[in-house]
């Protein structure tokens, strides 16, 4: 049960923190369901208007998610060491600035952008100008 809902809130965040070129537009299924990925962005200035402090575990005590998310969060960690199992968070809502910077310090620590894009999801669709290859 665990492992489910972990792997479904992993799901939930991955849709919530990427960045590029094409925007992003809300699904019928809901105002929190939206396809991110390399194709479909967010815009970079894009930072929700709901943003809290779960309570639970972090290695930061600077983590913010969405109020839905960090509930969920919640729930998750509590059903978690239920079953005997204790999670440390270690991030949440990163704004595009920062995912920016992660990733060009992922160029600068592996070489390449290919390799770069290989460890890291941010969907970028294009690396920063100063990492392309002319």
């Amino acid at each position: 049960m665990t492992a489910q809902l972990l792997s479904l809130f992993l799901a939930f965040l991955s849709a919530l923190s990427a960045s590029g070129a094409n925007l992003a537009e809300p699904t019928a299924l809901g105002q929190y369901l939206v396809l991110v990925n390399h194709e479909y962005t967010l815009s970079s200035d894009y930072e929700p208007d709901d943003l809290i402090k779960p309570s639970v575990r972090n290695d930061s005590g600077a983590i913010l998610m969405r109020e839905e998310a960090a509930h969920a969060l919640e729930d998750l960690f509590a059903s978690a060491d239920a079953d005997g199992m204790h999670l440390i968070a270690t991030s949440g809502y990163r704004s595009y600035d920062t995912q920016e910077l992660i990733y060009k310090r992922k160029i600068k620590n592996t070489g390449s952008v290919e390799k770069a894009n290989e460890e890291l999801a941010l969907g970028l669709v294009q690396p920063p100008q100063e990492f392309r290859e002319e």
